[in-house]
């Protein structure tokens, strides 16, 4: 409430001498008496909310003083002060301070959430979202992955599926939750999977370590994702796999086209796949035990498009993906998980949920953001794309919605307070409705 106050304050002072800003200030002036009145409200509730807390300490003090005395003067035997200080005084208090307790406002006992939130910042461990009951968070995994993973629902029920298994305590306790190989063409969401799994399941964008395999491919490269020997340089940088779980020991590994890697990669991810941890080069055990691991590849894409047949999809990409790995490492992977192509519904349905992200980051600046439905189907229509899937829509949003919008806002058209509605011309032109 402060920074919002400060915010409009300063707002208030840039603007002050600005003639045709007049309807502005006035604006200002109104939203600013309005914060300072809650503000002032909010500051009087604490106030009377301490001194009641304040209170509660004195009462509880003096019941524990009473409580000592009347053990003394039972040691002395003198019973009829002990009865009056137990059956009078102490209730009396006691009643006191309950009364008190019920109308305070501020919380007296430190519960477990607010120690799991500490500590889920201390050591990056989402313990306050486990708090959340973990069992329901797994049940529901589907239909919260599916807000944002659109078009995919085999493989989300499939990822959702394995994961499942891992937490009923069903899987091997020395492994990672999970393990995947996404496979697909470019654009269809085995990206946003990973990064939807770190918000559904740790509320942690950090929790997501994407690793790009076309930087592995010698042999030498094995060094990077856990260290450089002692005596090289980088030694004390440690390594980009080992150091980033060691931060965020519940963590997404993403590795992406991940047959570009050189051979020796794969012993290491051996034994990540096999002990659930993984040794730097300081000789640090790093427990993997936590981590989800993704691998992405555009392997087969032209399989997956041409055979609608399932199991001789299957049997083609088993063949198509052991040129590439060795058996062994196939066989510890939990689940080959395959991605479709998108149609042009389910683009636009990507399109809305970009335009809501839009709409959000609007709001933070105090601007309310609205469009047409024709808006959403433009934007599909020149964001689609057969190869590259959902991978157009972004630059088409930032090309003819954000980039328009970014320049009429440094020019002062559109300011905070203000309801702006949007629409694409045939032209792609972008039309703004102020109010």
């Amino acid at each position: 409430m402060e920074k919002e106050i400060r915010s409009l304050e300063i707002e208030k002072e840039a603007i002050k001498n600005e003639k045709e800003k007049k309807e502005r200030r006035e604006e200002l002036e109104k939203e600013l008496n309005a914060k300072k009145g809650e503000y002032e409200k909010m500051e009087e509730t604490w106030k009377e909310n301490k001194k009641k807390r304040d209170q509660i300490q004195v009462l509880r003090d003096e019941i524990l003083a009473l409580d000592q005395k009347a053990s003394d003067l039972e040691m002395s035997g003198n019973y009829q002060e002990v009865a009056q200080i137990r059956y009078a005084q102490i209730p009396e208090k006691t009643k006191k301070l309950e009364t008190l307790e019920q109308e305070n406002g501020l919380d007296q006992v430190v519960r477990s959430d607010d120690i799991a939130n500490i500590i889920g910042k201390w050591t990056g461990i989402p313990v306050g979202k486990l708090l959340e009951s973990e069992s329901a968070i797994y049940a529901n995994l589907e239909n919260a992955l599916k807000e944002t993973i659109i078009g995919q629902t085999e493989a989300v029920e499939k990822v959702s599926n394995a994961l499942r298994r891992n937490k009923a305590g069903l899987g091997d306790p020395n492994r990672p939750i999970g393990s995947f190989l996404f496979l697909g063409p470019t654009g269809v969401g085995k990206t946003e999977t990973a990064k939807a799994l770190c918000r559904v399941l740790w509320n942690n964008p950090d929790a997501y370590v994407r690793l790009d395999m076309s930087e592995y491919m010698e042999s030498h490269s094995v060094s990077r994702l856990i260290g450089s020997p002692p005596g090289y340089i980088g030694h004390d940088e440690g390594g980009q796999l080992t150091e980033a779980v060691r931060r965020h020991p519940y963590s997404v590994i993403l590795l992406d086209e991940v047959e570009k890697a050189h051979p020796d990669i794969w012993n290491i991810f051996l034994q990540i796949l096999d002990e659930g941890q993984l040794t730097d080069s300081k000789g640090r055990t790093v427990n993997m035990k936590n981590t989800i691991i993704i691998m992405t590849s555009n392997l087969g894409s032209d399989i997956i498009a041409n055979n609608s047949n399932k199991e001789k999809q299957e049997e083609l990409l088993r063949k198509e993906l052991k040129k590439y790995f060795r058996i062994e490492f196939l066989n510890r992977i939990d689940d080959t998980i395959v991605y479709h192509a998108l149609c042009q519904d389910e683009i636009k349905k990507i399109a809305a949920l970009s335009m809501k992200d839009l709409q959000k980051r609007f709001l933070e600046k105090h601007i309310t953001l609205e469009w047409s439905e024709s808006l959403e189907s433009r934007i599909a229509q020149h964001g689609y794309d057969s190869e590259l899937g959902a991978r157009p829509l972004k630059r088409v949003i930032r090309e003819y919605i954000i980039n328009p919008l970014s320049q009429k806002i440094l020019q002062g058209e559109i300011n905070q307070g203000d309801y702006i509605h949007i629409d694409l011309d045939q032209n792609l032109e972008l039309q703004v409705s102020l109010s």
